[in-house]
């Protein structure tokens, strides 16, 4: 398959063919429409044959399509037809998030695009999140972008302007708790040297980007690393790892969901509360996961002018969510501990989802170790390169989930289901086979030691409930 990748900037437009070493440009500026820009790309690729176009967009994109006009081009952009104008199907992503993709070597990494403006972007274990950190207020009534961009950097001078990319390089490395950071973007060139912690990247990961949008994030596929910045050792595999789903296996969801339900009634009305969940579902369905501050986004497309939006995302964003967590929670984590090492394992956003693990106590409770993927039970192969072990143990309320990884892992792997929460309870639970374990609270999974788990994996007999504990052990201590 043969992709055009196009990275559309506001000085230039550059597009370079898989297969090709070349890139080809032409200039943009404050005149060049989405139309013009097409006729242009394909006037100067015209001996260039290619099924499908990745298309970098200088600005915020939602599900696909340009969000908002860019700052630095001309209207026209916003609802214009891409794939009809190509010819071509075409994928349109935030010109920083192809460049982050490009540049991606693994765990969580954070990039910001000095350009005409800033771009920024996040990936987090294989999870792209396109951000928009350009137009917040950074100091003195400005934006980050006002510092970090072209007219920043004319404004400070060289030496002033590394030394605000690197306060602010350092500010967010710890603030998203990014264990990598790439500076990319025509501005990168200017540092000489990256501030610490972060490495330079360069334009040309734009293109590597296009066209990895076709492929899967964990494909097979070597980023381009700088040199000193080569890739972990594949870890030694250990002789267990728990896995443990978050919401309604360790957190009260549904209950978060109340809350949430209940917030929106009061700031949004019966009508706009209703609206939202539609568009929640209608996202759910195309993304394969709850996307909560997402759909707060396009709800914003509908009414742009309400106010009580911000008080939504600040309740999300803000939620208290140690106070959901099960009875018990932590110290199931800390018990599996004894026997072996403990994971998060979630589907999710790479914004919302890293933050209720975060808040709630999760994250340190595990000691970091988080994987959240958009379909975590077609992930097994990225579990395992990052977590070997001779023995897994998955806990989670989806028995669908539990069945799909049992047949990928086999005796190899112990299912948990803990009957918590609506997906625990719904009818099509009896559609599938029962997990190897089951038990009623997930405080009850004191009651088991490891080589209990193990047995039950390979007897495929099911166990329920404290009634068919194989150690007996203490009830869990109350946390403050």
């Amino acid at each position: 398959m043969k992709i055009l990748a196009v990275d559309v900037g506001g000085q230039h437009v550059k597009a370079l063919l898989s297969g090709k070493r070349t890139p080809r440009r032409v200039v943009s500026g404050p005149n060049m429409t989405a139309a013009t820009m097409v006729d242009a790309v394909k006037h100067m690729t015209a001996d260039w044959s290619y099924d499908a176009v990745s298309l970098g967009y200088p600005g915020p994109v939602l599900q696909g399509k340009p969000f908002s006009e860019p700052h630095n081009l001309a209207a026209g952009w916003v609802g214009f037809d891409f794939a009809a104008a190509f010819g071509k199907p075409v994928k349109v992503v935030n010109d920083a998030a192809m460049q982050a993709l490009g540049s991606y070597a693994g765990g969580r990494m954070l990039f910001l695009g000095l350009g005409t403006g800033l771009g920024s972007a996040m990936i987090v274990d294989g999870v792209l999140q396109p951000m928009e950190l350009a137009h917040l207020p950074y100091k003195k009534g400005r934006s980050y972008e006002d510092y970090l961009g072209a007219q920043g950097r004319r404004r400070l001078g060289d030496k002033k302007w590394r030394h605000v990319v690197t306060d602010v390089t350092q500010a967010l490395r710890v603030a998203l708790e990014a264990d990598d950071v790439v500076i990319g973007g025509g501005g990168a060139a200017a540092l000489h040297h990256p501030p610490e912690g972060a490495r330079l990247g360069s334009n040309s990961h734009a293109f590597v980007g296009g066209f990895r949008l076709w492929q899967r994030l964990q494909d097979p596929v070597a980023p381009p690393l700088t040199p000193g910045h080569a890739r972990a050792p594949r870890p030694k595999p250990t002789s267990a790892v728990f896995l443990f789903d978050v919401d309604n296996t360790l957190l009260d969801n549904d209950r978060v969901i109340g809350d949430l339900r209940r917030h929106l009634l009061h700031e949004l009305g019966p009508e706009r509360t209703q609206h939202y969940f539609e568009i929640f579902e209608a996202l759910r369905t195309e993304l394969g996961y709850a996307d909560y501050l997402g759909a707060l986004q396009s709800y914003r497309v509908h009414y742009p002018h309400d106010p009580n939006v911000l008080a939504v995302s600040a309740f999300l964003t803000s939620y208290p969510f140690a106070n959901r967590l099960f009875p018990g929670s932590l110290d199931v984590l800390e018990h599996a501990a004894r026997f072996g090492t403990t994971v998060i394992f979630s589907d999710g956003d790479v914004v919302f989802q890293p933050r209720k693990v975060e808040r709630s106590g999760l994250f340190e409770a595990v000691q970091r170790r988080v994987l959240i993927y958009i379909h975590k039970e077609h992930e097994l192969h990225d579990v395992e390169r990052r977590f070997p072990a001779e023995h897994y143990v998955l806990v989670d309320d989806k028995v669908r989930i539990l069945t799909a990884v049992k047949k990928h892992w086999g005796k190899r792997l112990t299912t948990v289901f803990p009957r918590q929460g609506h997906y625990a309870t719904a009818p099509d639970v009896q559609d599938y086979p029962p997990a190897d374990v089951t038990i009623e609270h997930i405080a009850d999974l004191l009651q088991y030691d490891l080589p209990a788990l193990q047995r039950a994996a390979s007897s495929g007999t099911k166990r329920s409930t404290a009634k068919s504990k194989f150690t007996k052990r203490s009830r869990p201590r109350r946390r403050a």
